[in-house]
């Protein structure tokens, strides 16, 4: 049975590191909507605003196909409130795939430049994972707790 692992928080939390350090433990996928925006030729991030609903939608298709095919995967973006995760986590329900959600919590500095308005609005939606109503077969992590045996 295939796991997502959904890693959000918000923009500079450690999401991207943690996202591959889970994807190179478990010899898996990593995927976030930010890939979308990197230039295959010269590896720079080009973020086109205008582009962002095409960005989330890339990103689902990948997570889906990894799901479908029997694969794990990690999936990493802000989700800062249940509306932005919900079809990733139907989708997982609708093939019994095990459900990681961890929340990154760290202050790392705002990689991708993101106008502190935006960043402020973030801040004020933000919802933490222990205030998430979500099923009782959903695995709720704080980055701390990510690599602990259990």
């Amino acid at each position: 049975m295939p796991t997502l692992y959904l890693v959000r928080g918000l923009p500079g939390s450690g999401k991207s590191t943690l996202a591959g350090k889970l994807a190179k433990m478990h010899s898996i996928e990593h995927v976030e909507s930010d890939m979308f925006f990197i230039d295959e030729e010269s590896g720079e991030y080009k973020f086109i605003a205008s582009k962002i609903g095409d960005a989330h939608e890339w990103c689902f298709n990948v997570v889906d196909n990894e799901l479908t095919q029997g694969r794990s995967v990690v999936v990493s973006n802000t989700f800062t409130v249940p509306w932005e995760f919900a079809k990733y986590l139907e989708r997982a329900y609708e093939i019994k795939a095990t459900i990681q959600i961890i929340e990154c919590d760290g202050d790392y500095g705002n990689l991708h430049n993101v106008p502190e308005e935006a960043l402020r609005r973030m801040k004020q939606r933000w919802i933490p994972n222990e205030k998430l109503k979500v099923g009782s077969n959903v695995i709720m992590k704080n980055v701390k707790d990510v690599f602990v045996q259990s």
